[in-house]
């Protein structure tokens, strides 16, 4: 870098000239060298949680104090550094959060964050995102564990876990309790036998000491053991989508896509079923529930949730 950086220097409040900002040079890890972008730097800026427009008015401004201080060349480090002073002398909590994404979130690791929610909201797409947008490596599906324990346990002896989450209601014989049925006795026993493999995927990333997304419709609130819930690095989140018009025009979407597999529109009666059952479960059990009509404002909620239960960690 070839100027100094001071956290006491402020950036100047004249408009910031886009040609002398590009002719900054950035310095990637890998040597490669590449004008500096105020929408690359405002795409970093989203995963503190700010929303898009925030996120470029603070570029803009770590830009200014780039041209205020004569700099022409810095490496993504010392980037990363300059917006952490420049964050200093405006928001404590957000400089921190910059300062953990240098650190890869090590200060907060190990992290589980469980993310649950039924089928066509955009529960997986918007975990995906999260992995990218935080830089989180590793992302699992509780579909995927279900799929390796029918895998293990036959359908003889595990019935439940061999039919389809929404459509279990036959493998239930015994005539459901009063303000329940058979569809989500079903539910709530597939999701037991699969949290099995879900807690085993939890314990072993505190071990490891990773960070960890785990996304799917099993992740039912109240049901995690008292060994695992001891934990206080495990972020629990619930995905809904209120609007059932979009829900059913999202599933379809899917299907047509996939051209395989479950036709779940034709579930959709037991997801929205399902998905009451597990709002209330969430307000029992005082879960975060963040509707996802708005993607990118649902993604932003989800990351501002993260920081805020990560503060008790770091």
């Amino acid at each position: 870098m070839t100027s100094d950086i001071s956290s006491n220097e402020k950036e100047g409040t004249e408009p910031v000239d886009f040609n002398d900002i590009n002719k900054i040079e950035v310095i990637s890890r890998s040597n490669k060298k590449s004008p500096f972008s105020v929408g690359y730097l405002a795409n970093i800026l989203l995963a503190i949680g700010l929303t898009y427009d925030q996120a470029y008015e603070d570029s803009l401004g770590i830009a200014g104090q780039l041209l205020k201080l004569n700099i022409s060349s810095i490496t993504t480090n010392e980037l990363m550094t300059l917006t952490q002073l420049w964050y200093d002398e405006r928001s404590k909590k957000q400089a921190q959060r910059i300062r953990i994404l240098r650190e890869k979130l090590e200060p907060i690791s190990p992290l589980v964050i469980l993310i649950g929610g039924v089928t066509g909201i955009g529960k997986s797409t918007l975990a995906e995102h999260l992995s990218n947008r935080l830089g989180i490596r590793l992302l699992i599906g509780t579909d995927s564990i279900r799929e390796v324990m029918r895998s293990v346990f036959s359908e003889t002896l595990m019935p439940s876990l061999h039919t389809s989450s929404y459509a279990g209601a036959p493998t239930i014989i015994d005539p459901p309790l009063p303000n329940t049925t058979k569809n989500i006795l079903a539910f709530e026993e597939q999701s037991r036998l699969v949290m099995t493999g879900i807690e085993a995927a939890i314990l072993r990333c505190i071990q490891d000491n990773q960070v960890l997304i785990i996304e799917g419709v099993h992740i039912l609130p109240g049901i995690l053991s008292k060994k695992v819930l001891n934990f206080p690095n495990i972020i629990q989140i619930a995905l809904t989508l209120n609007d059932e018009d979009e829900h059913m025009a999202r599933l379809r979407k899917r299907e047509a896509n996939l051209k395989r597999g479950t036709k779940y529109s034709e579930l959709f009666e037991n997801i929205r079923e399902i998905q009451k059952y597990l709002v209330n479960q969430c307000k029992e059990h005082n879960i975060p529930i963040i509707d996802v009509q708005d993607d990118e404002r649902a993604l932003q909620q989800v990351i501002n949730t993260i920081w805020d239960d990560s503060e008790e960690i770091y």
